[in-house]
């Protein structure tokens, strides 16, 4: 023990030539702050990330423009959309409402028809169907560098997926936002749609939507 105190004090008067000892940067690391060059520790400056972003597909660039149009409030078609749902909520027409919108989004989100649907939570992902944790409230803190923990080196965790599509858009921080609440089975196999118009869903509640007539 003498020894290396001995030596410590020795070497403490150089210590900032002795650093590269100690650095083991991984490829490709991710690291918050920029590094300082000349004494390789870390500086006070977050790394500028604003130029690294990456490109959003065609996909998830239709979908921000359909949630625009009628699922905003202040969309074109927010008030029309509303309107309709109220009169097919219940009807005869309800089934085949629901059905054709299970349809297109089985095809475009592998939509698991659970009725309260978290797809403008994660990015236009469908949690229930692409974590095999049906994780709707953030990632499940198995995964390794990116990669679902069931998955390893197969599948890309759904949440980080999201990331870099919201990222370029610089709207990453919408992941941590709000709580998603876990989800509610007594809409499953009914329409999203109408559930949100009408107020039942948990993104009609987080906005304040309650059912026509009564808000």
């Amino acid at each position: 023990v003498e020894f290396i105190l001995d030596r410590g004090e020795e070497l403490a008067p150089r210590w900032h030539d002795l650093v590269h000892e100690f650095d083991y940067p991984q490829p490709n690391g991710w690291y918050y702050f920029e590094k300082d060059p000349e004494t390789g520790l870390n500086t006070e400056t977050p790394v500028d990330r604003s130029q690294s972003r990456p490109p959003a597909p065609w996909s998830y660039k239709g979908f921000r423009l359909l949630h625009g149009l009628i699922f905003e409030k202040e969309g074109p078609l927010f008030k029309p959309m509303r309107a309709m749902s109220r009169a097919i909520d219940g009807s005869r027409l309800e089934h085949l409402f629901t059905r054709l919108e299970h349809l297109g989004k089985e095809f475009t989100s592998e939509c698991m028809h659970c009725g309260d649907c978290a797809l403008v939570d994660v990015a236009y992902f469908c949690p229930m169907s692409q974590c095999p944790k049906s994780q709707r409230n953030g990632p499940c803190g198995g995964s390794l560098e990116g990669w679902c923990e069931v998955y390893p080196n197969e599948k890309k965790c759904v949440y980080v997926r999201a990331y870099d599509r919201l990222k370029h858009y610089g709207a990453e921080d919408s992941l941590v936002a709000y709580r998603v609440p876990p989800v509610n089975y007594d809409l499953r196999f009914t329409s999203s749609w109408l559930n949100f118009y009408m107020g039942r869903d948990h993104t009609a509640k987080r906005i304040g939507l309650g059912p026509p007539g009564e808000e």
